[in-house]
Parts: C-alpha cells; sequence; structure tokens
C-alpha cells in the first residue's frame, strides 16, 4: 500500500479549493456545493476538535468534537443561509461580489 506524502495532501488540498472557488462564483451551483458541505464540514469540524483534545480523557474528547463540529455547523450555516438570500436577488454580480469577498476575507 502507498503511503500519502506531503505532496499528495497538498494537491488534494488544491484541487478541493479549486473546485470550491469556481463553484462558489456561479449561482445555485453553490448553494448545491453548500447543501453537500452540510454533511461533510461539521464532520471535518468535529474530527478536528477531537484531534486538538490529544491524550484528554473521553469526556473532554467529546466537549472538543462538539465544540469543533457546532462551530464548524454554525459557520457553514451563516455562510449558505447568506447565499440563498443573495441568489434571490436577480442579477449574478451580488453572487459573484459577494464570493470574492469571502475569498478576500480568508486572506
Amino acid at each position: 500500500m502507498r503511503r500519502l506524502t506531503k505532496k499528495h495532501i497538498l494537491g488534494a488540498a488544491a484541487f478541493m479549493y479549486s473546485m470550491e472557488f469556481i463553484a462558489d462564483k456561479i449561482p445555485y451551483i453553490d448553494s448545491t456545493w453548500d447543501a453537500i458541505s452540510t454533511a461533510i464540514r461539521p464532520t471535518a469540524g468535529a474530527v478536528v476538535g477531537v484531534l486538538l483534545a490529544g491524550d484528554a480523557s473521553t469526556l473532554e474528547q467529546a466537549v472538543m468534537g462538539v465544540v469543533g463540529g457546532g462551530s464548524a455547523l454554525l459557520s457553514h450555516l451563516v455562510k449558505s443561509g447568506s447565499r440563498l438570500a443573495i441568489n434571490a436577488s436577480p442579477e449574478p454580480a451580488s453572487n459573484i461580489v459577494a464570493s470574492v469577498t469571502e475569498d478576500v476575507a480568508v486572506l
């Protein structure tokens, strides 16, 4: 079995970022992308929370998982909710402006 290297992980991350970057600029595609991400983002946040807990006791790991998953779910709901509101506007420019603003905010 092959071992994952930094090159593989960075390549996968770059691929996923480019998909997210493009999907965010297209009205309704971004809402579909957000619907798919509703299961992925909070789960990943919970996993990160548990990993950050390290060698903590079981209760502490559970709390860290809930905090990580909860904060990821909350930020995802704010993003996807605002996108649904923006998609209701008739012109496409607001979707692109919102996406670029998010990209700049991340930097």
